[in-house]
């Protein structure tokens, strides 16, 4: 696929963008708690759409869309289980992840379960986690490759170029970046899929077309393979995902009140309901247009019908969307890694005393190792083809340990009965019995099934509930222990949150409004210009009139009353 040099302009334009954000925000950040948690002050909105696009990655264009070519409706009906998943996190556990955390999503582990639980999470997590994020980054350069056609030499120039771009933004601006990057990147995606819809159907034949030239059953909401005993544990898993994860956590305690956080969560819900369709039906709409691809064609159906449906400019914003979204869920991920280990190793083992200054610059230290060790992950998966089927293996892996992880850490938010040993014993319960299915699955072919998650994962929930009672029952919370329980829920009773310690709360806040006006004005004035002095007006105005609506969006946030966030 070639790109047009409008396309090309915009691309590196908009990358350049992304790091100016970083150092815009680099000089509005004295304190920890801003830098890892927007002070608590960051508009729900924001903190909304940054959920949403720390949800998914290049493999929504690539996996969903492959699904929504051979499936169909399916596909649509297995992303739009985030919106339940979303819901429950929003109603159970918004605002006690407001009220609980303050930097780091393990802050209140210890003051609940006791330091040895607190430790064991944070040094479980972090290496999957690196892991998880340098596949992610590799799955990033060969997006590149494909949508560009420059081919597999294109991918690890890709990895590092991305890697490079995310770190910088994300060390400079710490989480006040990741969201408005965020924000950003989730308008440049919406309007791209806003544009391709009607272009794909229009082609395809609207939704008759498509009834009559796809295969019978094509738009059912369920298959033999995505069964509803499927959704429903793809549901349980997603649910403990939005309620545990510390990127998106962390998007529940960055704002003010236990009414903002809820509404982050429905925003999420609402989000995943309304774009799902409109971002799968294009890929849908291509069984139509395209319909003898091969397997390995369909990996990159987003990218065909980028080629042959979109206008000049428009495809440049698709594809800077595309590779937006998986740079959002890496970068959240490299912010709320760090914080974990500068508030819950460095200032909780090595300098307690640290003052804010000091640890603002552990912060942006921790996360370019962070960013520097995730790069390097995906630099080894690039250079070893024979371990690429390593991704398979991680979401194999997130599906044992998930459930063990998050089920403790949730019942210590709700729940004053369960002990110290029930929590460590649910956790290790859940990941035996996760780990040792596994292992039997992959061994004999009778215990397959224990590879499937419709069965690994009521396993996994099962083992770490019965572990959490059985720990419990067997010793239960000393009167020292209690004492420290009682003194974290009637901390959890008042909506008002304290600042972390050795913290100086600024009182103008930080508004991301200015920039974000800039940024997305920016975009579309510079797209507008391009395609006036490049393509004739006939072939670009939808082009023109995007560039042209951008720059009315820029304009009302720059200019919308600068109010604290």
């Amino acid at each position: 696929m070639s790109l047009h040099s409008v396309d090309i302009t915009l691309i590196v334009v908009y990358f350049v963008l992304m790091i100016s954000i970083g150092v815009y925000f680099s000089r509005k950040i004295t304190n920890i708690r801003e830098y890892f948690g927007g002070g608590g002050r960051v508009p729900w909105w924001l903190s909304g759409f940054s959920f949403y696009m720390t949800t998914f990655s290049a493999f929504s264009f690539v996996i969903y869309s492959q699904l929504a070519y051979k499936h169909g409706w399916t596909a649509i009906t297995v992303s739009w289980m985030s919106t339940f998943g979303a819901l429950l996190s929003a109603w159970f556990f918004a605002s006690r992840w407001r009220r609980a955390a303050k930097t780091s999503a393990l802050e209140f582990i210890e003051e609940r379960y006791g330091g040895l639980m607190r430790q064991g999470l944070v040094w479980l997590n972090i290496p999957l986690r690196t892991i998880d994020n340098g596949l992610k980054l590799f799955v990033i350069g060969t997006l590149v490759a494909g949508v560009t056609g420059f081919g597999d030499g294109s991918v690890l120039p890709a990895i590092l170029f991305s890697g490079v771009i995310v770190f910088l933004y994300t060390v400079l601006g710490g989480l006040w970046a990741v969201l408005v990057t965020d924000f950003v990147q989730a308008i440049v995606m919406l309007v791209a899929v806003v544009v391709l819809l009607p272009l794909a159907l229009v082609g395809a034949g609207g939704i008759e077309g498509m009834i009559q030239n796809t295969p019978e059953g094509f738009f059912a909401l369920t298959n033999d393979t995505f069964t509803p005993g499927y959704l429903f544990a793809w549901v349980v898993l997603l649910a403990l995902n939005y309620s545990s994860s510390w990127s998106l956590v962390q998007r529940y305690y960055s704002v003010e009140t236990d009414r903002d956080a809820k509404k982050v969560g429905y925003l999420v819900a609402f989000l995943q309901f309304v774009v799902t369709p409109m971002m799968f039906l294009p890929a849908m709409a291509a069984r139509v247009l395209y319909p003898e691809l091969t397997d390995t064609e369909t990996e990159q159906v987003y990218a065909l019908l980028c080629k042959n449906l979109l206008p000049i400019g428009m495809v440049g914003m698709l594809i800077s969307a595309m590779f937006a979204a998986s740079m959002s869920m890496v970068s959240s991920e490299y912010n709320a890694i760090a914080s974990v280990i500068t508030n819950d190793v460095y200032k909780r083992l090595i300098n307690p005393n640290a003052d804010a200054k000091k640890l603002v610059f552990i912060g942006r230290m921790t996360t370019f190792l962070i960013g520097f060790c995730c790069i390097g992950v995906a630099i080894i998966i690039w250079a070893n083809p024979e371990g690429r089927n390593l991704f398979d293996l991680m979401v194999k892996i997130f599906s044992i340990f998930l459930p063990p992880i998050a089920i403790p850490m949730l019942a210590g938010l709700v729940s004053r009965k369960v002990s110290n040993l029930g929590g460590l014993m649910g956790l290790l319960l859940g990941m035996t019995v996760g780990l040792t299915g596994f292992f039997l699955g992959q061994q004999f072919e009778s215990f397959a099934f224990f590879s499937q998650n419709q069965y690994m994962i009521p396993c996994t929930v099962g083992a770490s509930l019965f572990g959490i009672f059985l720990g419990t029952w067997i010793r239960p919370s000393n009167a020292e222990e209690k004492e420290k329980i009682e003194r974290f829920f009637n901390d959890m009773q008042t909506e008002g949150s304290k600042d972390a310690e050795g913290d100086e709360t600024r009182e103008e806040g930080v508004s991301p409004l200015p920039v974000i006006g800039f940024s997305i004005g920016t975009l579309g004035a510079l797209l507008f210009i391009l395609m006036i002095f490049t393509v004739p007006i006939a072939e670009g105005s939808v082009s023109l009139s995007v560039g042209f609506g951008l720059m009315l969006l820029g304009a009302a946030f720059y200019f919308f009353p600068k109010r604290n966030a």
